[in-house]
């Protein structure tokens, strides 16, 4: 069916675009069925409930195109067609981000503006303005998410600060932005989010990724965004699912057949005033490479490590 006009303008406008029931929750269930079991808590007692925020391991993984392909689909369209995605974006993966929210702030809404950990993801490698890994940032919903039960925040409107901020810094940044040659570039992602902090203050309008099971909200790479307090303590799951491009992104086109990836750059590029000139002039002067302290950790899937749907006794849905 494809992307409505209106759908690509807002992810263009916003950096964000919400597929609702892109799965099913019986597609889910043998998923999350043992998530508490990995957490070593009881999901029906939240006395149980010590650590409130838990990233799982995977150790299940499914084709994103055959177990939810609405948004396959959309991920596709915004990228430019799936013969510009690279294969390792291709899984979904039972590695968890559980929010069981914290005693100390349960029935105490705070303020988004107050949040302190806006970021951008990527942790594994150096960031430049057209880096082929920064493809759409999928979150699926694995729960049912309510404002005031640990929802992403999305901060719209940061895509043009950051892509200011890499056009600007042609050498590179590490994961949370600090330019190379700074004293802290080494070290690791998540301890240096003071500037994406002040931007999300700055340039944001703040939205919840809220939802129902198998929804799923895919992100511009450079929009900021943050977790949130789960004051309702409820059960909550998610998980980040990137993609990346086979080839880094054009961000000066000749035939102007932009993706709206980069149609979304540009747009924000364009309002702080670069121009069609220092676009295409622009490049990149250091050497495209991983983020070593990012790297610790990481496994990447292969089709060996994919289950098929029907292992799991659920039809194949399909796109609509």
């Amino acid at each position: 069916m494809g992307l409505t006009e209106e759908q690509k303008q807002h992810f263009i406008e916003n950096g964000w675009l919400k597929i609702e029931g892109a799965f099913t929750a019986e597609q889910a269930a043998p998923l999350i069925k043992d998530v508490g079991e990995r957490l070593g808590v009881d999901l029906n007692d939240k006395t149980t409930w010590k650590q409130w925020r838990i990233n799982l391991k995977p150790n299940k993984w499914v084709q994103a195109s055959e177990f939810a392909p609405k948004a396959w689909e959309a991920i596709c369209e915004l990228s430019g067609g799936e013969h510009r995605l690279d294969f390792e974006g291709c899984f979904w993966s039972n590695g968890y981000i559980v929010n069981l929210g914290d005693s100390a702030y349960e029935g105490k809404p705070s303020p988004l503006e107050g949040l302190d950990q806006f970021h951008t993801d990527g942790q594994f490698f150096v960031h430049y303005l057209d880096s082929p890994e920064q493809g759409i940032f999928c979150i699926p919903l694995w729960t049912d998410i309510v404002e005031g039960g640990g929802p992403t925040a999305l901060c719209s409107g940061t895509v043009g600060a950051v892509a200011k901020w890499l056009f600007d810094h042609p050498d590179g940044t590490n994961p949370d932005l600090l330019p190379r040659g700074h004293p802290r570039f080494d070290d690791p992602n998540g301890t240096n989010l003071e500037w994406s902090n002040q931007v999300a203050r700055a340039n944001g309008r703040f939205e919840l990724g809220t939802g129902k099971i198998g929804d799923v909200y895919l992100l511009h790479p450079f929009l900021v965004h943050a977790p949130t307090r789960n004051e309702k303590k409820h059960f909550r799951a998610i998980t980040n699912s990137k993609t990346s491009l086979k080839e880094p992104h054009h961000l000066y086109r000749a035939d102007g057949n932009y993706s709206i990836l980069e149609q979304c750059i540009r747009r924000g590029l364009m309002e702080k005033g670069v121009t069609e000139e220092a676009l295409m002039n622009w490049h990149i002067t250091a050497p495209r490479e991983p983020f070593k302290p990012g790297l610790i950790g990481r496994y990447v899937p292969t089709k060996a490590d994919v289950t098929p749907l029907n292992q799991f006794g659920v039809p194949t849905p399909t796109a609509v």
